[in-house]
């Protein structure tokens, strides 16, 4: 085993600093873009901790293993309580208490704000600003079991940098189960999926991977990447389908292939500093690492608001706007890693003609000057102390972690009941009616099209016909409960900037919670639904707080409140799985619209195919409680053949056109729904595709392989009659 490298000449090795300013560039874009294979083209965290564990391998060779630890969390540390300072007093004026839903508030978890051996707890509205520090607590334990892994490097290398490969595939197969113990499940989740990256930082600081042939080392890495690359292929899961951050193993395999390259690389980067502001914003992103990954995004997020403020609603402006944000952070926050650090204070890092000067003295010296700071043996008695007093305080931390560590994601399985819901509208009140009739003894609540938002936030009732009374009595004689829906189509179209206008002023939302509440509880309802579509992605975190505030003003009147959502899969739609994910945790039901596959303005096809509503459930199952899933089935039909847009039909009539036209019903088996074609007077052939009673069948049967809350039909009146049947059988057999 060979000593430590030292780079050439005693500077700093800039490859690496290059690599940690590629990767927390690259961290930001996943952020703002959300893209799979933004994970793929670099792996960011694990290269983060391999560069990571390659400098504290360095410093462990130079001090005692108490003075590195105690600096390396006196950097870091620091700034994750000016971070508290600001963010949990925010969360807690935005209502983050003991009884809030979601993740309520546990001041005995406050702790991890402190000490991070546990991620420190966060509200639902907080969650962007709280989401990345899971890396401040991996990153903490690393340097924490440092000593003890370097030990263990040192006698048997390659064991001890496949062991954390080992774990996280055991845990992959469910040996252990990491989800069922909770915050501790997370951290070993953690330590598997990067510690190997962790350790080839000590192979790259022992000079292990020097000796390695280049080709050699790139051959390993391919085997290694296309193994993860293969398993993340045939193993889709989490939030975004194939996202290596949602597939441990994969993410594991492929980042130690690409540090394995990187490391052994190790290109001469020098010239970085040939191209001056590529050079300095290298030094600025590096000297200011930690308040760029802690600021980043609640960065992003101020963004999203300022823009919708001012108009702006593209992904360009967003991102210039949040690299703005960031910039002013790094100026309100920075300054503390630059005492952290025991350095002099610079506001811009790297930009500071007399810090670039100083630098070149210090590098041709080699000596402090005499009179400008303690001695070293001073600093060394200092720095030992203070080191042993942060081991200590983070050893009891941890022990009082360890014997009551927060539960927030142990798994359980709640038993729920199934329910049945439909939809009635107005413009075919008297065929609803009847089929409400028809279906009491199935269905547990009707949801009336009724109402409209206003622009003062009110709401006006869209149908004052005769027959709405008639509804409300003969839905009370049978016993079902009356969820009017919400709905933000008028004027022939969905009004996305109306719903956008509400719950982004504060005035317009506490008004639109405030009437929804007053008209649900003058009517005596038992619940709302909303139905607000086409919203545009930058809406939807104010639009998840608005649906939070109004469910736990609804939950104080013991109402329901529902939420129709559109129906997308982890390859489609992957910007969905938030959206789920926090409405999931606010409305008592998530009714997913899995339907309009094929739709009016589309080529023909069918409307609701089994396997994509296999899909669509597969995904939306993984952000949203299966108990909270209302799985929404089609009664309708689309003739597609003559005009721009297709004729929406139901049920009834499409099985008229067909017996009128003499037209033979097929049944699409990949689909499992049924279609037929014919031609018009004109000479004009025509597509029908429709959903009847087996193809309803089929999708609930998906419905139960997922165990969902129940289903709701879109909608009443020229269903298929048999639905019901067909429905009451399923449901009892369930």
């Amino acid at each position: 085993m060979t000593g430590p490298i030292a780079p050439a000449g005693g500077g700093r090795e800039r490859y690496l600093d290059v690599y940690r300013a590629i990767a927390l560039v690259r961290v930001g874009m996943y952020h703002v873009f959300g893209y799979a294979w933004l994970s793929i083209l670099f792996p960011a965290m694990g290269v983060m901790f391999a560069v990571a564990g390659s400098l504290t391998a360095r410093s462990l060779d130079r001090a005692p293993a108490a003075s590195v630890i105690g600096k390396r969390m006196r950097r870091l540390l620091p700034s994750l309580w000016l971070l508290g300072i600001v963010v949990v007093p925010a969360m807690l004026l935005h209502g983050w208490t003991a009884g809030a839903e979601g993740s309520p508030l546990r001041w005995n978890d406050l702790v991890y704000w402190i000490v991070p051996v546990f991620d420190p707890p966060g509200s639902d509205w907080g969650a962007n600003a709280t989401s990345p520090l899971w890396y401040v607590r991996a990153y903490l334990w690393f340097v924490v079991l440092s000593p003890l892994l370097l030990w263990a490097f040192r006698r048997w290398p390659v064991r001890t940098a496949l062991a954390p490969l080992a774990l996280i595939a055991s845990a992959t197969v469910g040996w252990p189960n990491l989800d069922s113990i909770g915050a501790s499940g997370d951290a070993l989740r953690d330590f598997g999926t990067y510690g190997t990256c962790w350790v080839l930082g000590f192979a790259h600081r022992a000079g292990t991977l020097r000796r390695i042939p280049l080709p050699v080392a790139v051959l390993l890495a391919a085997v290694t990447m296309t193994a993860g690359l293969s398993w993340a292929l045939t193993h889709a899961g989490g939030e975004f389908g194939y996202d290596l951050n949602e597939i441990p193993l994969a993410q594991a395999l492929w980042s130690a292939g690409v540090v394995l390259v990187l490391l052994r690389w190790e290109p001469n980067l020098d010239r970085v500093d040939q191209v001056p502001v590529l050079g300095r914003m290298v030094t600025l992103i590096t000297a200011r690492a930690v308040t760029i990954y802690l600021w980043h995004n609640v960065a992003i997020d101020l963004a999203v608001v300022v823009n919708d403020r001012v108009g702006l609603y593209g992904t360009p402006e967003l991102v210039v706007t949040a690299v703005l944000l960031t910039g002013v952070a790094i100026l309100l926050f920075g300054w503390v890693e630059d005492l952290a650090a025991r350095r002099p204070v610079q506001l811009v890092p790297g930009f500071s003609r007399r810090a670039a000067r100083g630098r070149r003295r210090v590098r041709t010296s080699g000596a402090t000057p005499a009179g400008t700071g303690p001695t070293p043996a001073r600093e060394r008695r200092t720095s030992r102390l203070a080191g042993r007093l942060v081991v200590a305080g983070g050893a009891a931390m941890l022990l009082v972690a360890w014997v009551g560590p927060p539960l927030a994601n142990r798994v359980t399985e709640p038993e729920h009941e199934f329910t049945a819901g439909a939809y009635l509208v107005p413009w075919d009140n008297e065929r609803g009616i009847d089929a409400m009739a028809a279906a009491s003894d199935v269905l547990d609540s009707v949801s009336p099209v009724w109402y409209t938002p206003t622009d003062n936030g009110e709401l006006v009732r869209s149908s004052e016909t005769e027959g709405s009374a008639t509804v409300i009595k003969q839905a009370r004689a049978a016993g079902l409960s009356v969820i009017p829906s919400i709905s933000n189509f008028r004027d022939g179209e969905w009004d996305a900037d109306l719903v956008s206008r509400i719950v982004h002023e504060p005035r317009l939302r506490r008004a639109h919670v405030e009437a929804v509440v007053d008209e649900v509880v003058t009517h005596e309802w038992d619940g709302i639904d909303l139905d607000y579509e086409a919203l545009d992605v930058v809406d939807h975190d104010e639009f998840c707080g608005f649906v939070a505030e109004l469910a736990a003003a609804l939950h104080e009147q013991d109402r329901k409140l529902t939420v129709a959502v559109p129906a997308g899969t982890a390859e489609s739609r992957p910007e969905l799985a938030r959206l789920y994910k926090r409405l999931g945790k606010s409305a008592d039901e998530v009714r997913v619209m899995a339907y309009d596959f094929a739709w009016q303005g589309s080529e023909p096809g069918p409307i609701a195919p089994t396997d994509w509503v296999d899909d669509v459930l597969a995904f939306v199952v993984r952000q949203v409680p299966p108990e909270r899933v209302v799985l929404g089935l089609p009664g309708h039909a689309y003739d597609w053949g003559s005009g721009a847009q297709a004729k929406d039909l139901m049920f009834t009539e499409a099985e008229q056109l067909a017996e009128n036209t003499g037209s033979k019903v097929h049944w699409n088996a990949d689909a499992q729904v049924p279609w037929f074609a014919y031609t018009d007077a004109d000479g004009l052939e025509h597509e029908v595709w429709f959903e009847d009673a087996p193809s309803l069948a089929a999708k609930l049967e998906v419905a139960h392989d997922y165990d969902v809350g129940g289903i709701f039909l879109w909608r009443l009146g020229g269903e298929d009659p048999r639905t019901w049947a067909v429905l009451e059988r399923m449901t009892r057999e369930w």
